[in-house]
């Protein structure tokens, strides 16, 4: 299929979806404009707020005019908390369509405005959120810098639940970068904080990202077991952007490692359902990727290209590292099950050059192995020797690093035990205390009263004398 045809049957692919959620939002504007007629000063800017963010799922475009019209008005009252609020909306809208330079525009602007008036929260929403846009973009060690401004600005505050969502962030991040161990260590710290405040939700999705170090560290029942847990939660709290991330990676621990292809499509095809719904469209994206791949395992090799082409489309638009490099590496995947060798090791360089330019380990062992593969069955022994030294230095480095990932996890295993059973010591030594205490309350009552009784005895002896 040629490339402008591709991009015709995306373009008409997300239209449809749009014009679903669209259908639902034009009522609710046209009722908010209604209001905005009928209101004043603050009232009117946040109406003009609602109307731009009912925009998005129907025009990115009048999401701007409105908005930038309601920074006007709300510049003009002198309402810098709400003008904040907005920009740093219209940074989410932005991020929404993949514009990521505009999204980052818009919340340095934000953070102007928060700054002004000393909100650290909102100045944390910021600054977390540049991170993720930062994260999207491939720069690592820019997001969790700005993540980490997040926390210090949480901590002002004293938002636990703000620190337990950056914690969780950051633990993202490491994990993109193939550092389990560090990805491990925040998530479990993230847990704990959820764990405190009771928030069953966030700890669900904590639970549900640890079940994919477990899953990388080869434990596949236990990632079952616990993404499982997890989904059961987001069903019952109606998490349906997780129900939809909870079946995406069921469907990945089918094909990759159970081998039932079958399961992991039905899987795959529950998560696009529900993103179809969502309108998340690099959400959707990841998905139609992951598909294709699945696809193509279980030999339907047509499907595999029109999910992976959808995929790679859209990922290409937005300049999404990530994706891009995920998407070449299935293709390499396919074309080396079609015995195409020299297109698949094309994909594999390519995603092997995104991944290293942008610091993406998440799977370049496996695209190491790929090429492996293709120069064994080329016979280019120069080339064949020369991945299979990169594949002796990445798995030595990914053995050390899961070795040390599994004594993290034990480490942070054992500390927990041992504050349980710290905790529970002393509650034990509470209590022996507490009865001790009964006792010497107890027998300093009968001491009393035996002297108060030899005074009496004493008194009245003396009375009679």
């Amino acid at each position: 299929m040629k490339k402008e045809n591709i991009s015709i049957v995306v373009a008409l692919f997300f239209c449809v979806i749009s014009f679903v959620k669209a259908d639902e939002n034009i009522a609710v504007i046209d009722s908010l404009h209604r209001l905005l007629e009928k209101r004043e000063g603050k009232e009117q800017v946040e109406t003009l707020l609602e109307i731009s963010e009912a925009y998005r799922y129907i025009s990115f475009e009048k999401t701007l005019e409105t908005g930038l019209d309601a920074v006007d008005k709300a510049e003009q009252e002198g309402l810098i908390a709400l003008k904040a609020k907005i920009l740093k909306s219209m940074g989410v809208s932005a991020y929404f369509i993949g514009d990521y330079e505009l999204a980052k525009q818009y919340y340095v602007e934000s953070m102007a405005a928060y700054e002004a008036i000393e909100d650290y929260e909102g100045l944390a929403a910021c600054t977390n959120n540049i991170g993720l846009v930062e994260q999207d973009q491939g720069n690592m060690d820019e997001a969790i810098e700005f993540i980490n401004q997040s926390i210090v600005f949480e901590e002002k505050v004293g938002n636990q639940l703000g620190i337990g969502q950056s914690l969780r962030n950051i633990a993202h991040i490491y994990y993109r970068q193939g550092l389990a161990d560090q990805s491990f260590e925040y998530y479990y710290r993230a847990l704990l904080m959820f764990n405190e405040i009771g928030n069953e939700a966030e700890a669900a999705v904590v639970s549900f990202y640890m079940a994919m170090i477990y899953w990388q560290w080869g434990d596949y029942q236990k990632a079952i077991e616990i993404n499982t847990e997890a989904l059961g939660v987001f069903i019952e709290l109606d998490m349906i952007d997780f129900v939809s991330k909870a079946y995406n990676n069921l469907a990945l621990i089918y094909a990759d490692n159970i081998k039932d292809y079958e399961t992991a499509i039905e899987f795959h095809l529950r998560a696009i359902e529900i993103k179809q719904e969502l309108v998340d469209i690099m959400s959707l994206a990841l998905s139609h990727s992951n598909l294709g791949s699945a696809y193509a395992r279980n030999g339907e090799h047509e499907l595999a290209l029109k999910y992976l082409e959808r995929a790679m489309q859209v990922f290409e638009n937005n300049k999404q590292a990530y994706g891009i490099s995920l998407t070449h590496f299935y293709y390499g995947n396919l074309y080396y099950t079609t015995g195409d060798y020299e297109l698949s090791s094309e994909h594999f360089n390519k995603s092997l050059n995104i991944s290293e330019k942008h610091n993406i380990k998440e799977f370049k062992a496996e695209i190491i192995k790929g090429q492996l593969q293709n120069y064994a069955a080329i016979g280019d022994f120069p080339k064949f020797m020369h991945f299979f030294d990169l594949f002796n230095a990445e798995f030595d480095s990914t053995a050390s690093k899961l070795g040390e990932s599994q004594k993290s996890e034990h480490r942070a295993k054992r500390k927990f035990e041992d504050i349980v059973r710290e905790s529970n010591n002393l509650l034990d030594r509470q209590q022996q205390m507490e009865k001790q205490l009964a006792a010497y309350r107890l027998s300093f009552s009968a001491l009393v009263a035996l002297m108060l009784g030899l005074l009496l005895y004493f008194y009245f002896r003396k009375l009679r004398a």
